[in-house]
């Protein structure tokens, strides 16, 4: 039997605390996505029929349980004026990556 497999959320989380800056130089974020896409590659060479793979998320957002205290997003944004958003090294590293 083929089974199709969708990783549909992964995940990095980084506390809402950090300045902007360190906020943006996510570079354990690029390590997780990169460490988890070089192991996906390897299962799909082995056999495994992969039909996508998500990243969790594209923006800081309201974590329902635990408020904005965690920031999961590729991009960076700033809870008290929320039209105040900036793209971190993550998504920049993922937009190179994907284009690939």
């Amino acid at each position: 039997m083929l089974v199709d497999v969708i990783i549909i959320v992964n995940r990095v989380a980084d506390y809402g605390n950090l300045t902007v800056a360190n906020a943006l130089a996510d570079n354990g974020r690029i390590q997780n996505h990169c460490s988890h896409l070089s192991c996906l590659k390897c299962s799909i060479e082995d056999g495994c029929n992969v039909a996508g793979y998500f990243a969790w998320s594209l923006m800081d957002n309201y974590e329902f349980g635990n408020g904005y205290t965690l920031r999961f997003g590729m991009n960076w944004v700033n809870f008290t004026n929320p039209a105040d958003r900036r793209e971190k090294d993550s998504g920049k590293w993922y937009s190179r990556f994907v284009a690939k």
